[in-house]
C-alpha cells in the first residue's frame, strides 16, 4: 500500500478555509493581511478587493475560494502571496525541486495568464525585500472554469533554506476591471504535485493562530439570548485608577514581539457594574510571552483586588 506522507504543504489555508479577518477586504499599494488567514496582497495602487468566495472547482471536496478582483482599469499588476517562515522550509536546499498545484479560474476581465514565482526575503523571516528564486513562471491563460494548474521548480542557492520562501501569483495588467479566483493551493517539495491534503479544520485553525488571534465577542444569535457578553478573564486591580488582565493565547505566537490592538475601552465593561468606569486601554508590553499577553486599564474609583471585564481584543503579529 502507498505511504501517505502528512503536512505535505509548506502553505497554510491553502484551501481558504480559515477568515479570521473578515471575508472581504480593499488592499491598498502596500502588501497586507486583509483576507484569508496567511495570504495577503496588493495591487501597487488602490482598488484591490479581496473576498471569500463560494465559486469551487465542482467535486473537489474544497467549500471557499478566494477572489481577487481588480475594480477599475490599471497599469499595476494585482498580487496575493503567502510566506513561509525559515522553519518551515529549512530543508529545501540547493538543487532541491518544489512543486506548486492549485485550482484557478478568471470570471471577469480579458482571460490572461497567471504568472507563479518563489521568492526569498533578503534577511530571515523578514519579506520587506524580496528576490526571485528563479524567472517566474507563466501558467497556460486561465478561462472561465476552474481548471488544475501544477508548476515546477528547482532551487538555486540556500538562502530559502536560510531565510525563507514565498509562493506568489501576479496577474497581468488589465486594461478593464479583472476577477480570478483561487483555491487548492499546495507547495510541496519534490519533483511531482500530489493530491491537496485536506487537513483537520482544528489543525489548521491553529497553525493560522500561530500568527494570528483573534477574540471576539459572542453574538446573541449565537448565545440565544437577547443580550450576549463575553467575560475573557479576572483583572487585578493594582490601585484605584489601574487595573491588569492577563489574557492567555490558544497556541504559542511565533514571534514573541507581536502587537495587541482593541477596540474602543467604551466597548469594555467592568463587572459587577458599579461606580467604577473606564477611561483609557493600553498593552503591559514588558509582560507578553508566547502564550499570554496582559491588557491594562485606566479606570475610576477602582478597589484592590479582582474583578472580571467583559473584553474584545485582537492578537497580531
Amino acid at each position: 500500500f502507498p505511504v501517505t506522507i502528512i503536512f505535505r504543504n509548506r502553505l497554510y489555508n491553502g484551501a481558504m478555509n480559515i477568515w479570521q479577518r473578515g471575508t472581504t477586504s480593499t488592499s491598498t499599494a502596500a502588501s497586507a493581511y486583509t483576507t484569508a488567514d496567511r495570504w495577503c496582497g496588493a495591487l501597487g495602487t488602490s482598488g484591490l478587493t479581496l473576498a471569500q468566495s463560494g465559486t469551487v472547482p465542482a467535486n473537489t471536496g474544497f467549500i471557499y475560494s478566494l477572489q481577487v478582483a481588480t475594480s477599475t482599469t490599471t497599469v499595476s499588476t494585482p498580487l496575493i502571496e503567502q510566506r513561509i517562515e525559515q522553519v518551515n522550509v529549512y530543508d529545501i536546499i540547493n538543487g532541491s525541486s518544489v512543486s506548486v498545484g492549485f485550482w484557478a479560474c478568471q470570471t471577469a476581465g480579458t482571460l490572461m495568464p497567471l504568472s507563479v514565482s518563489l521568492l526569498y526575503p533578503t534577511s530571515k523571516d523578514t519579506f520587506t525585500t524580496q528576490t526571485l528564486v528563479t524567472t517566474a513562471i507563466a501558467t497556460p491563460t486561465l478561462t472561465g472554469s476552474f481548471a488544475y494548474y501544477t508548476v515546477n521548480f528547482v532551487i538555486v542557492g540556500n538562502l530559502i533554506s536560510s531565510n525563507g520562501l514565498c509562493l506568489r501569483f501576479t496577474s497581468g495588467a488589465t486594461a478593464s476591471a479583472c476577477t480570478f479566483l483561487i483555491t487548492g493551493v499546495q507547495l510541496e517539495k519534490g519533483q511531482v504535485a500530489t493530491p491537496f491534503e485536506f487537513r483537520p479544520y482544528p489543525v489548521e485553525l491553529q497553525l493560522c493562530q500561530r500568527y494570528y488571534f483573534q477574540f471576539t465577542t459572542a453574538t446573541a444569535n449565537d448565545m440565544g439570548v437577547t443580550n450576549a457578553k463575553c467575560v475573557f478573564g479576572t483583572g487585578s486591580a493594582l490601585s484605584t485608577t489601574a487595573l491588569w488582565l492577563p489574557i492567555y493565547l490558544p497556541v504559542p505566537m511565533r514571534y514573541q514581539r507581536y502587537t495587541v490592538t482593541s477596540s474602543a475601552y467604551t466597548n469594555f465593561q467592568l463587572l459587577p457594574i458599579g461606580s467604577t468606569t473606564i477611561t483609557a486601554i493600553g498593552n503591559q508590553t514588558d509582560s507578553y510571552t508566547p502564550t499570554s499577553a496582559t491588557v491594562n486599564f485606566t479606570c475610576t474609583n477602582l478597589l484592590a483586588g479582582y474583578r472580571d471585564w467583559d473584553v474584545l481584543t485582537v492578537l497580531e503579529e
